[in-house]
């Protein structure tokens, strides 16, 4: 009987435990902020993160997307990014 018990409990438990992402050490998150300059040592470095640190990937995934957010080039229009101000 017990164990008819615990597999509803594990169930519900499971999603809680997944939710819940560690957060990035420090010492990963400044290997990031030094690879950020480039695009291919980023996703090396972001690869071997989530790797090494699986509880934190989706905050490492966030911060290389901050990352490659900032490195978009910002599509101007011919008037400066002012189109149709006369």
């Amino acid at each position: 009987m017990r164990i008819l018990f615990a597999v509803p409990a594990l169930a519900l438990a499971v999603p809680f435990a997944a939710a819940h992402a560690e957060p990035v050490p420090a010492s990963v998150a400044a290997m990031i902020d030094a690879a950020a300059g480039d695009p291919a040592s980023l996703k090396t470095v972001a690869d071997i993160a989530k790797k090494t640190n699986p509880g934190s990937a989706a905050e490492i995934d966030a911060q290389v997307a901050g990352y490659q957010e900032l490195a978009r080039p910002i599509h101007q229009t011919g008037s400066g990014g002012l189109a149709g101000v006369a």
